[in-house]
């Protein structure tokens, strides 16, 4: 052991202790020699023996090649992260600031026989604040040198405005005003001639209205409104109407599909002349929509109480997706109660003699079944059924004598029951990107209870359109068609006769020559139909209107 510990050790150190260990012993033997006298015999000569050098390598240890598993235990904690829906943009494209919208629009033109028309309207608001617009009207035309008195004027301003309140609440407001101005040209000239203040007449009608509701479902998906509106029209023979219509209703979404609805209606129009006339109406609509992915279901009544008792009504639909959005089925019943006042009946027969016509509801109900669906180029929609019709106005003919003889054409309601078998249909095609083609039709088939024929009522309709965009946004042509059939009316001698049938073909377009500024004409009536939709009150014949626009 020794031994290993000395050939370990450095030579350096080995020489000084084996120098030391030679000289130890000699220490005693020097101390007896004569000090004085020594002869040296040989010079000391020490070395080392031949020794066996160990050779030692280091060695790493062994590498531990034995795999453990680890077990982690942790404990189940679900975690509901909610995620702002991510804003995708191109990547690598810049985005660019859209061009500003127009906001205003103005018409200005003339033509004939002495038609003058102006328009405009401009929009204003601010995103999620306030947003509204004002717009007027003017159409008048003169046709005095071919037919007596056939001229006409009228005239609408309106405006509307919409406030965004926090709480994710709106409040709304309309105002218009319309004043019309027509003449009872009805007459024979070449019998009469009468002088313009003797055959005016004249409408003023004020519209005011409003809304509260909510813009967004709140968070029991529930949405509220009120409606209130007012209006009052006056003629030239000092006829008058109030009417207000109140219009209340809340609805419950349950798992943002089907649908719970509530919708309160209140309706009353007071008509005054000699006689003073009231109409009043209210009627509570409950409904429940079902909605799956091919099948709706729509349940509920329409419920309307009036001076005639109480009305239960119908107001159901199935409709079933037999392809997507492509091809759908449907069916229904729907009922209502409709509201012939002085407003509806001067709308409809501007002609009309409101001292001899009769404020009355009229209850229609109606049964169908159809078909519609939207193809993305081709979207329609058809309809056939029967319907019912208790009190159904009908317009006649009644005759103001001059020197005793029945001169000026009018009109005054009367009523009757019917049952309809009718077919109704629409449709807009869009064959590429710059054709767009639109089109209805409707079909009436009238049993009258009492009356001979359906006086004043139309039995075919259609009207058909076609804009195709020369140069998007700069250039377009339009063309109408406007169909109807013979419509039933007895003479002054109180037998039957019929006015022509109507077909009217209209063409027009406008092209902008600068970004603001462009003109458009209008070609209207090209056949020259000078069908009387009232009996004796011919329409214009062939006649045009051409004129400047703008926007901004």
């Amino acid at each position: 052991m020794l031994l290993q510990m000395l050939m370990i050790m450095r030579p350096a150190k080995l020489s000084t202790i084996c120098l030391w260990a030679l000289m130890l012993p000699t220490v005693p033997l020097f101390s007896q020699l004569n000090s004085e006298n020594v002869d040296i015999v040989k010079d000391f000569d020490a070395r080392l023996l031949e020794s066996y050098k160990l050779q030692v390598a280091p060695r790493l240890p062994d590498l531990d090649t034995f795999t453990k598993a680890q077990e982690y235990l942790v404990p189940a904690h679900p975690l509901h992260l909610s995620y702002d829906a991510p804003q995708l943009r191109p990547i690598g494209i810049k985005s660019t600031k859209p061009p500003e919208p127009f906001r205003g629009f103005a018409r200005l033109g003339a033509g004939t026989p002495n038609q003058f028309w102006s328009e405009g309207g401009y929009y204003f608001g601010s995103p999620d604040k306030l947003d509204g617009a004002v717009s007027f009207r003017h159409h008048s035309g003169n046709n005095n040198k071919k037919r007596e008195n056939q001229r006409f004027g009228n005239n609408d301003l309106k405006a509307k405005g919409t406030l965004y309140l926090p709480g994710n609440m709106a409040v709304s407001a309309h105002a218009g005003y319309s004043f019309d101005q027509l003449h009872y040209y009805g007459y024979d000239n070449a019998e009469f001639s009468l002088d313009r203040e003797a055959v005016k007449q004249r409408y003023n009608t004020l519209d005011l209205g409003g809304a509260f509701f909510n813009t967004e479902s709140n968070s029991l998906d529930i949405n509220y409104w009120i409606k209130p509106r007012f209006y009052h029209i006056q003629d030239q023979f000092s006829n008058k109407e109030n009417g207000i219509h109140v219009e209340t209703g809340a609805e419950k979404w349950f798992s943002k599909k089907h649908l719970l609805r509530l919708n309160v209606q209140a309706q009353s129009a007071n008509y005054t002349d000699t006689l003073p006339q009231k109409l009043n109406n209210l009627a509570i609509q409950p409904s429940f929509t079902f909605h799956s992915d091919i099948l709706k279901v729509k349940a509920g009544l329409n419920l309307v109480s009036s001076a005639e008792g109480l009305s239960v009504l119908p107001d159901a639909e199935v409709n079933l997706r037999l392809i997507g959005n492509g091809v759908q089925v449907f069916a229904g019943a729907q009922g209502e109660l409709r509201q012939n006042t002085m407003r509806t009946m001067t709308s409809y027969s501007p002609w009309i003699n409101m001292r001899g016509s009769t404020l009355s509801n009229t209850r229609y109900t109606e049964y169908y079944g159809g078909l519609k669906g939207n193809l993305g180029f081709l979207e329609y929609a058809g309809r056939a059924g029967v319907a019912s019709a208790k009190n159904l106005a009908l317009f006649q003919t009644s005759f103001r004598f001059i020197d005793q003889k029945p001169a000026i054409t009018q009109f005054t309601t009367l009523y009757d029951n019917a049952n309809i078998f009718f077919i109704r249909g629409s449709a807009q095609l869009e064959l590429f990107r710059h054709l767009k083609i639109v089109g209805s039709f409707s079909q009436n088939v009238y049993d009258m209870e009492a009356e001979e024929k359906p006086w004043g009522l139309p039995a075919t309709e259609g009207n058909f359109g076609a804009v195709y965009s020369l140069l998007p946004g700069k250039a377009s042509l339009h063309s109408n068609l406007y169909m109807a059939n013979d419509i039933p009316f007895r003479t002054a001698s109180g037998s039957r006769t019929s006015t022509n049938p109507l077909f009217d073909l209209n063409v027009g377009g406008h092209y902008y020559v600068l970004e603001n500024i462009g003109f458009y004409l209008e070609l209207n009536n090209l056949l020259n139909n000078r069908r009387e939709r009232w009996l004796n009150y011919p329409m214009f014949g062939t006649n045009f209107i051409a004129g400047i626009r703008a926007r901004f």
